[in-house]
């Protein structure tokens, strides 16, 4: 009795001292925040950060509209917005560097859009659904989003768009769904 005894109080000990080392190197720690800028105006908000360090969000712009950026190695690049749009606002990103945006258009109308290399790509909406937004871009190129419709009898259905094709993920038996994360495996929640 007495060795089960020394034993659990033994383990107990030996878990106290990981546990204390353990929140002692966590303390140690130290981090910086970074104040990536604005894009002419008085406010940014970051939306997300890859794996290389870049961040997207969105910006004002001195003529108080808001644009999509993306801050790399120190710089914060204007996005701009897809011909016919004056706002955008940037979801996501991949380690490559492709952004996921969306923009607005007259009467709260969003639109989702694929940012690359200066260029815009719109992958559409879903039949029904006049809208879209997007949510998610992994490394393999593939994004979640939904698409959605205003006012009585609209609704909102996920997507994903992979190699060109947009894809109705469906609902768990309700009219709706929506897609808010995909990962490396192309997993998708909402």
């Amino acid at each position: 009795m007495k060795s089960l005894i020394s034993t659990r109080v033994g383990v107990f000990f030996l878990s106290l001292v990981l546990c204390i080392g353990i929140g002692t190197a966590m303390a140690a720690e130290e981090y910086t925040i970074t104040d990536p800028g604005t894009l002419g105006d008085n406010w940014s908000r970051a939306g997300a950060v890859n794996g290389t360090g870049q961040v997207v969000g969105s910006s004002s712009i001195p003529n108080s509209a808001m644009h999509a950026f993306l801050w790399s190695d120190g710089n914060m690049i204007d996005l701009g917005t897809p011909q016919g749009f004056s706002v955008s606002s940037a979801a996501s990103l991949n380690d490559s560097g492709q952004v996921v945006a969306t923009t607005q258009g007259k009467f709260q109308s969003e639109y989702a859009y694929l940012w690359e290399n200066g260029m815009w790509t719109y992958p559409g909406s879903l039949p029904n659904l006049a809208y879209s937004a997007t949510a998610d871009i992994n490394n393999s190129s593939q994004i979640a989003g939904y698409s959605f419709m205003l006012g009585p009898g609209g609704g909102f259905r996920g997507w994903l768009w992979n190699n060109g094709v947009l894809t109705d993920l469906g609902s768990l038996g309700g009219e709706d769904s929506l897609a808010a994360s995909i990962n490396e495996l192309g997993q998708i929640v909402g």
